[in-house]
């Protein structure tokens, strides 16, 4: 059976699916510039393979390559305008550069789609946290969490909140759920840094970040 496997395997691998499935699976483990190679290929082979278009443009915003994930969703909106991850993805680029008004028209439409849609409400949080209503994000995260415990992003919105407020045993213990998750995500590493930095402020250590 094993030489019977194989070749199928083997096949897989020269097509558009085969490399769509293996840059999904890259992806799984955080290697996104791995899996940009993958998504390309099977693009080249099928221009019109929607999934592989938006596991893309969601590899180059982890990168923070967000000029290429844009150009990458707009292949998406032209294969399907109304792509309700694309347009969740596209609401979170547009929060992490800043575009108050993109994003919320994004982020908005989509809630308006799909009102208990958990990665929605993560995006809201991590708009309201990226314009300083820290308060309202913090409502989306433990709501988040408090129905789906080991939701990542979440718990580390809640890990950062916590920071914010100097409570810091808090703040490490949420982080700590978060790392058995996921620790080596480049979230972690970042909310992480934001923690700390957040700790040593509070307490006037300032000498110890230099």
């Amino acid at each position: 059976s094993y030489f019977l496997v194989l070749p199928a395997l083997l096949f897989a691998q020269g097509t558009a699916e085969g490399n769509f499935r293996q840059a999904e699976a890259l992806a799984a483990q955080g290697r996104f510039s791995d899996a940009v190679y993958h998504y390309r290929l099977a693009i080249e082979k099928n221009s019109s393979y929607k999934d592989a278009h938006l596991g893309l443009a969601r590899s180059y915003f982890e990168l923070s390559e967000f000029s290429r994930a844009l150009q990458s969703l707009e292949s998406v909106f032209r294969l399907d305008g109304k792509n309700g991850k694309a347009l969740l993805l596209r609401g979170r680029i547009h929060t992490r550069l800043g575009n108050k008004a993109e994003a919320l028209a994004d982020l908005g439409q989509v809630r308006s789609q799909d009102p208990g849609n958990t990665e929605v409400l993560t995006a809201l949080g991590e708009y309201y946290e990226s314009i300083g209503k820290s308060n309202l994000a913090f409502d989306f995260y433990r709501r988040i969490v408090q129905n789906h415990p080991a939701h990542f992003l979440a718990l580390l919105g809640l890990a950062r909140h916590y920071g914010r407020e100097g409570r810091m045993e808090l703040a490490l213990s949420v982080l700590e759920k978060a790392r058995r998750i996921n620790s080596m995500h480049h979230q972690f590493h970042e909310s992480r840094g934001l923690i700390l930095l957040h700790g040593f402020v509070k307490s006037g250590n300032r000498d110890d970040l230099m």
